[in-house]
């Protein structure tokens, strides 16, 4: 029998000019295999790309004022409806939030854990003070990860990056 899935990203999921064409394959395949694919909501408003940029933006990964917003919003999205599960095809944070009973699904290709060794990285926690943040990204990560009903990793490298 067909699942229901709510998808929960940080861009419209059904607006391709919003996604790579990777992660545009993803939601296409999703689609094809489940019976209804509905969008819980945008969780932030900026395109993946561009989060380690934001790391610059003292609001976006101290505060998280958009992301818990977002997902209030998601959350009585998943409680007006009955979903078999929760999908987040990119990173961590629109699910840091999220606090549902629905069982959840994230496909990530890249774990913040997996890049601290990054030199841009590196050089923002060097240039800008945002050692915190960063810390603060690593912790949500870890709960997000020890509370996803499936895990799903694009590869290897994203898989023994989170391993301890």
């Amino acid at each position: 029998m067909p699942l229901s899935c709510a998808v929960y990203t940080s861009f419209p999921i059904f607006d391709n000019t919003g996604w790579n064409p990777w992660d545009y394959g993803q939601a296409l395949a999703a689609q094809r295999m489940v019976r209804s694919l509905s969008d819980l909501g945008v969780a932030v408003t900026v395109l993946p790309s561009w989060l380690p940029h934001m790391l610059l933006v003292d609001e976006f990964v101290t505060d998280f004022k958009h992301h818990r917003e977002a997902s209030r919003a998601a959350r009585q999205r998943l409680q007006a409806r009955a979903f078999d599960f929760v999908f987040c095809p990119e990173n961590i944070l629109p699910l840091a939030f999220l606090d549902t009973d629905v069982p959840v699904c994230l496909w990530t290709d890249a774990p913040y854990i997996a890049q601290t060794d990054d030199d841009y990285l590196k050089y923002l926690d060097r240039n800008t003070g945002k050692t915190g943040a960063l810390n603060e990204l690593l912790r949500q990560e870890k709960e997000v990860l020890a509370a996803c009903t499936l895990p799903a990793f694009a590869s290897e490298w994203a898989v023994s990056s989170t391993q301890p």
